[in-house]
């Protein structure tokens, strides 16, 4: 069995620069995706790139594939020594797989999975480098939904768990294990067919170590927003919750403000997420407490509008819970489409 060498684990990858991209990317078509480091976007589509793997002859291998390179059954008896059921390598495999849908860019459609992911990854980042109350179950949680937006299934994405700095994988016989150690496994028992491979297995066990850094531990490079405005600050859970405890009018002027038809492209994601931060940590739980926002604003027209942009963005809140209670808003001409994105400021659709 060859096995791969430790020298392959110290690869790094600035992930938060191709996190950028991305975020740039929806907000802005702009130039065509660059290489990153060793790291390359593989068109899968027209206007759709797939994060890859490059080796010395610019072959590039979709990370979605990375198992392509694999001998499963060899893989499979390896990893049942170390304690590992056929159950957990099928979950491992689906989680490293979807990973590198983190960093997908697809300009034919903006979709409202893409704010999704956006805002979850935006919040682990923030949480990460500046703790919260509960900060673990919090994280574990927006982690549990970002894996479900990555299409992975409820019995995978259940295994992940954030404690500090650690990602921990629950596994059938071995309780938890942290994940790092998992990957490292899995890429320390394979039997690789040919050695030009080693350059994209090096390429592809240094992206999953790099993911686990980047949605869990701090220290790492940090991704840079560059957004103007006075209330950028309340894209972040941490700066959000502390505004809510300390200055809760301050939050409901920013929701105010998300439903000005005026906004350029960089204020309305800002908007978004603000919203999305209401919804997650206030409405989610409490959703009663939307009455505290109508009673500072004062205004039932504009209470209306912000009403319909927080069903509209889809998170946790839909017009059957709001209408439950008396909001005084007749919500009847709200209509959600599932899937595609709305601008939260009109009722038609941008594809």
């Amino acid at each position: 069995m060859t096995v791969v060498p430790a020298a392959f684990q110290k690869i790094t990858m600035n992930l938060a620069e191709v996190f950028s991209y991305k975020l740039s990317s929806f907000l802005n078509a702009g130039p065509e995706p660059d290489r990153f480091g060793p790291l390359v976007y593989a068109q899968a589509e027209p206007s759709q790139f797939l994060l890859a793997a490059g080796n010395v002859n610019d072959a590039a291998v979709p990370l979605v594939r990375w198992h392509d390179l694999f001998a499963m059954d060899g893989l499979a008896r390896a990893m049942r020594k170390h304690g590992y059921s056929e159950a957990d390598l099928d979950a491992v495999v689906v989680i490293l797989s979807r990973f590198a849908l983190l960093f997908e860019v697809d300009r034919r459609q903006r979709t409202n999975k893409d704010y999704f992911v956006f805002f979850y990854v935006l919040q682990l980042l923030a949480l990460k480098r500046r703790p919260v109350e509960r900060g673990d179950d919090i994280r574990s949680k927006m982690l549990y939904f970002l894996l479900f937006e990555l299409s992975i299934d409820h019995d995978a994405r259940a295994r992940l768990r954030l404690s500090g700095n650690r990602m921990m994988f629950a596994v059938d016989e071995l309780v938890e294990v942290d994940f790092l150690q998992v990957i490292d496994e899995v890429y320390g028992s394979p039997d690789i067919e040919r050695g030009e491979e080693h350059a994209l297995i090096s390429c592809m066990h240094g992206f999953h170590r790099a993911v686990v850094t980047f949605l869990a531990a701090p220290g790492d490079a940090e991704l840079r927003l560059n957004f103007d405005g006075r209330n950028v600050d309340l894209i972040e859970s941490d700066r959000f919750l502390d505004a809510l405890t300390r200055d809760p009018g301050r939050v409901f002027e920013a929701l105010a403000g998300a439903v000005d038809r005026h906004q350029s492209s960089d204020r309305l994601f800002v908007s978004n997420m603000i919203l999305m931060n209401y919804s997650f940590h206030v409405l989610k739980d409490r959703p009663g407490d939307v009455l505290n926002l109508r009673r500072h604003l004062g205004n039932d027209a504009l209470f209306g509008e912000v009403l319909r942009a927080l069903i509209r963005r889809r998170m946790f809140v839909d017009k059957a819970r709001f209408a439950a209670m008396d909001t005084g808003q007749d919500l009847s001409d709200v209509v959600v489409d599932s899937g595609l994105f709305y601008n939260i400021t009109h009722s038609e659709l941008i594809v």
